[in-house]
């Protein structure tokens, strides 16, 4: 992992040059697996919007790999439902991943039971990673993942999928600079300090 300059960004730890994108294998795959390639193409739009802006300049990308890659991934985004058997599918993908050491773990964690579940799962996430030698950095929780399933069709930046949209792009910021994701503007998301999660708030609009 290239460490060069991290030093000059907040709550750094490292800048990844690989990543992987995996959705866990139980319940809610296809929606997790929606979102990480929303994610993968937010990435594309990000990275080539930045070496727009810096012409002449050599660019700076991460390389998407597959899980399974010869080639370690110096972060991953592991998407989540938020269920009890959630450590399970966590520590699948932890071990099916071919992963550099100290790794950069990011969760993209959806929930439907509310935020007692997902208190357990947060737990469990960053107790894999420590046991791994891997780093819990951040991610993002959203609310209504079965409602926002139903809905997949709908714009990206339109009232049904904005707030998740939008914290999704600060988490591709943030896997940019191998960093904690920051707050959405007019709070549409909180971070959470002590665990570097994004908090999405339910919508009142999106029902079952």
């Amino acid at each position: 992992m290239n460490t060069e300059s991290a030093s000059m960004l907040p709550h750094s730890y490292g800048l990844p040059r690989t990543l992987a994108l995996v959705a866990s294998d139980g319940c809610g795959h296809d929606v997790l697996r929606w979102l990480l390639d929303d994610f993968a193409e937010a990435l594309a739009v990000y990275e080539r919007v930045s070496a727009a802006a810096t012409p002449g300049q050599p660019a700076r990308r991460i390389a998407v790999i597959g899980a399974h890659s010869e080639t370690p991934a110096d972060a991953i985004v592991v998407g989540l439902a938020g269920t009890q058997d959630a450590g399970a599918q966590l520590k699948r993908a932890l071990d099916g991943a071919r992963l550099s050491t100290g790794a950069l773990v990011y969760i993209l964690l959806g929930t439907d039971d509310g935020t007692e579940q997902a208190a357990i799962n947060i737990a469990e996430w960053r107790h894999l990673c420590e046991v791994r030698g891997l780093v819990p950095v951040g991610g993002v929780v959203f609310p209504q993942m079965s409602a926002l399933a139903a809905r997949s069709h709908a714009p990206r930046m339109g009232r049904v999928r904005r707030r998740v949209s939008e914290a999704i792009d600060q988490l591709v910021a943030a896997v940019r600079m191998g960093a904690v994701p920051a707050e959405v503007a007019r709070g549409a998301a909180r971070l959470d300090a002590s665990t570097g999660l994004l908090i999405v708030p339910p919508m009142r609009w999106l029902r079952t």
